[in-house]
C-alpha cells in the first residue's frame, strides 16, 4: 500500500564474514561451500585474479564440484568475475564473495539484485585502513580462533567507512591481479 512496506534496493543486503587471518576465512568459505553446493548452485564472486587461483586451488583440492564457465544449473560453485555478475541468473538467491573489494560499489552493484556475503580477513592489506593489524593481537589475547566469525555492527561500520575512505584516496583505479598490488597501486600512505 502507497509503497511503506515495500524493501529499498540494496538496503541491508550485505553481510560481512570477517575472520583474523586468510587461511582461517578460507578454511571457513571452503566448508560452507561443501556444504551449500550438494544441494544447489553456489554464486563465488571473485575480484583478483589470484584469488580466482587460490580458490580453484582450494576448491579442488576440496573436491568441491565446481565450474568456473559455461554455467549450468547443476549444484556445485559457480566461480564468476566480480565485474562478469551479469551471468548470475535472477533465480540465484544469494551470492557469495570470496573478498573484500576496497570499492563498496563494486558490492552495491550486486546488492541491487540479490543478497551479498562477504568473506574477508583483517590480515589483508585493505584492513590496515582500519588498523585491522593491530586487532589480531587483541583477538588472540581474548582467546579468539582463526577459524571463528567476527561479526558485530562496529565491524560492518569499520569496514563500510574504511571503503569510502579508500574511495575518496584513490581517484584514477588501476588495475591490479591481487588485493595487495590493488592497495600498493591505488593508496598511496
Amino acid at each position: 500500500m502507497f509503497g511503506l512496506f515495500n524493501s529499498k534496493k540494496g538496503v541491508n543486503k550485505i553481510s560481512y564474514q570477517v575472520y583474523m587471518t586468510k587461511i582461517g576465512k578460507y578454511r571457513q568459505l571452503v566448508s560452507i561451500l561443501q556444504s551449500m553446493a550438494k544441494n544447489k548452485p553456489v554464486w563465488l564472486v571473485y575480484h583478483f585474479k589470484q584469488t580466482r587461483l587460490d580458490l580453484v586451488e582450494l576448491l579442488d583440492a576440496a573436491s568441491v564440484a565446481m565450474e568456473t564457465e559455461g554455467y549450468s544449473s547443476e549444484n556445485g560453485v559457480k566461480l564468476v568475475a566480480g565485474n562478469d555478475i551479469s551471468k548470475i541468473p535472477n533465480s540465484a538467491d544469494k551470492i557469495i564473495a570470496a573478498e573484500l573489494h576496497p570499492f563498496r560499489a563494486k558490492s552495491d552493484m550486486i546488492t541491487e539484485t540479490w543478497h551479498l556475503e562477504v568473506f574477508t580477513s583483517l590480515d589483508t592489506p585493505f584492513f590496515k585502513l582500519i588498523a585491522g593489524e593491530r586487532l589480531i593481537p587483541m583477538m588472540e589475547k581474548m582467546g579468539l580462533n582463526e577459524d571463528e566469525l567476527i561479526q558485530h555492527s562496529m565491524v560492518t561500520r569499520a569496514i563500510e567507512n574504511a571503503q569510502k575512505k579508500a574511495e575518496g584516496m584513490v581517484s584514477n583505479e588501476k588495475e591490479a591481479d591481487s588485493i595487495e598490488e590493488w592497495v600498493e597501486k591505488n593508496i598511496k600512505d
